[in-house]
Formats: structure tokens, C-alpha cells, sequence
């Protein structure tokens, strides 16, 4: 499928954002609180939606509301698949998503991989974290190596060292081992003490920590055109995270960050295997 690169965002954009409503519809009913994230969180006060490159949407959700929203899949419509490493073992990643099961969205990272392979959301898991900057330093190498032991597969730009070290380690254990040492380490970081800090992966590898203050309530934001729910404390949130937020980027950084290999926003990716993922497997 070839079309202009800013149409095919548009529609990428329009998908993600109606997971997004439907999810908030849900997640009210159910009581389950989340928040807006990362550039998302940004679009919402600087843009009133999307920030125009931006190609995906994020939200924060707190590792019991995640629990709460796996258990309630059975409210979503059909087409909604809750995704964690629970439900598809080839999946690998440490954040949950939020398929639209009809629709198509491959990604170079996943393309051998037999699992869900919709457009999504991506949600985030808040949990605490140590306030002693030692305790931390062990978090953070006791996340790196949940990362990998759970994608099963050396780190990408991460340098010379993390992955000869990484490629050491994978090839020492079987993939079963790997895989319950991954769900021990997900296990224990997830429910470390309660603390003045939460953090969430990927950014507990880098030893990065928010305030748990600024997700209690959550404060309210448009968000093309919807309401939707932003920390506690935004400014303090997005100063932390960018600086002078309200700055645009230089127009060399304003740029789409993921490598997506094919879209298909009206036909499901059931169609696809064989074809465009999964093309190497018997």
C-alpha cells in the first residue's frame, strides 16, 4: 500500500484516537483511572490534540487499573484486544496495548513475531520505586535485564557493550528460563514498596523517577476535541519531562520516531500473515 506519508498519519491518527474514546468510556464505567503520557500529554496542552508528527498515542495507568482493564476485556467490543505478555507469549514487551483487532500496523521489532498486530495505543505501568539512590541502581540493572530476558533479543542502539553483554546472556539461558526470569523480575519491580517515586518502563532502566503526587486526581485536557485525563500536576509533569515545553522542536526534529513496515486501516491483520509478517515461519 503506497500513499502520501501525511495522509497515511492522518488515518493513523484518527484510529489510535478512537481506541483512545472507546477506552476512556470503559475506563469510566469501570473505574479504572488512566493518564495521558509522554508527547501525548504534550499535543494535549501545546496542540489541543496530536503534536501534527507525532504517530501514536500514550497513556500512564497504575499496575492495579491495568489488572482491573485485563479483567474487564470481556466489556470492550470485539474488535479491542487488551495485549500483555500474559496473553500473547511471542508479544515480549513490558507495556500493555490496546489493539483494534481490524485493522493492520506492522512494525519492523515484530514482524517475525505471531501476535496482534492492530493499530494500538500503548499503555504504561506506574509502580513505585526505591527513594534511595542505591536501591535504584539495582532497579535499574534488574530492569534491563527483564527487558531482555522478556523481548528475548538484544537491545537496539544501545552500544557496544549492552549488547555484547546481552547476546552473552541470551544465548546462556534457554528461552524457558528466560522467560520465568523475566516474570520474576516483572513480578518483583512491579510491586516494590510504596514510596514518594513511581516510575514505568522503559524509563526505570534509565533511572528515571516521577513524583507519585502528580497521579493522584487526575486534571482534565482537551484532547482533539474530547476531555481527557492529563497527571495531577501537568506542569510540573511535562516540565520534568521536556523542559520549555511550550517551545516547538527545530523543524529537523520534527519527525515521525517509529519505522512502521505496513498499514492497512480497514483490513485486519489476520489477512496478512505469511505475507507481511510472520513470512519466514513454516
Amino acid at each position: 500500500m503506497k500513499e502520501n506519508c501525511t495522509e497515511n498519519l492522518l488515518k493513523m491518527q484518527k484510529c489510535q484516537f478512537e481506541i483512545l474514546k472507546v477506552l476512556k468510556k470503559v475506563c469510566i464505567e469501570h473505574n479504572i483511572t488512566f493518564y495521558l503520557a509522554f508527547g501525548t500529554a504534550l499535543g494535549a496542552v501545546r496542540h489541543h490534540g496530536f503534536i501534527p508528527w507525532d504517530d501514536d498515542i500514550d497513556i500512564y495507568m497504575r499496575m492495579e487499573d491495568i489488572e482491573k482493564l485485563k479483567d474487564i476485556q470481556k466489556f470492550l467490543p470485539s474488535n479491542l484486544f487488551v495485549q500483555t505478555r500474559d496473553n500473547e507469549n511471542e508479544y515480549g514487551l513490558l507495556i500493555a496495548r490496546v489493539r483494534d483487532s481490524n485493522t493492520t500496523l506492522i512494525e519492523e521489532d515484530h514482524v517475525d513475531r505471531d501476535i496482534n498486530h492492530g493499530v494500538y495505543i500503548d499503555i504504561y505501568p506506574l509502580f513505585y520505586c526505591p527513594e534511595s539512590n542505591l536501591k535504584m541502581r539495582m532497579v535499574v540493572i534488574l530492569s534491563f535485564l527483564c527487558r531482555l530476558f522478556a523481548y528475548n533479543a538484544r537491545p537496539m542502539n544501545k552500544g557496544r557493550v549492552a549488547t555484547l553483554v546481552s547476546q552473552i546472556l541470551l544465548s546462556v539461558f534457554p528461552n524457558r528460563t528466560k522467560r520465568k526470569m523475566a516474570d520474576k523480575l516483572y513480578a518483583y519491580l512491579t510491586h516494590l514498596p510504596k514510596s514518594k517515586y513511581v516510575s514505568t518502563f522503559p524509563d526505570v532502566s534509565l533511572g528515571k523517577r516521577f513524583l507519585d503526587e502528580w497521579f493522584k486526581e487526575p486534571s482534565m485536557c482537551e484532547f482533539e476535541g474530547e476531555l481527557m485525563p492529563m497527571p495531577t500536576k501537568q506542569e510540573d509533569y511535562l516540565t520534568y519531562e521536556f523542559g520549555d515545553y511550550m517551545q516547538l522542536p527545530p523543524e529537523d526534529k520534527r519527525k515521525i520516531h517509529h519505522h512502521y513496515l505496513f498499514t492497512d486501516f480497514e483490513n485486519s491483520y489476520f489477512n496478512y500473515k505469511g505475507v507481511e509478517y510472520c513470512t519466514n515461519q513454516d
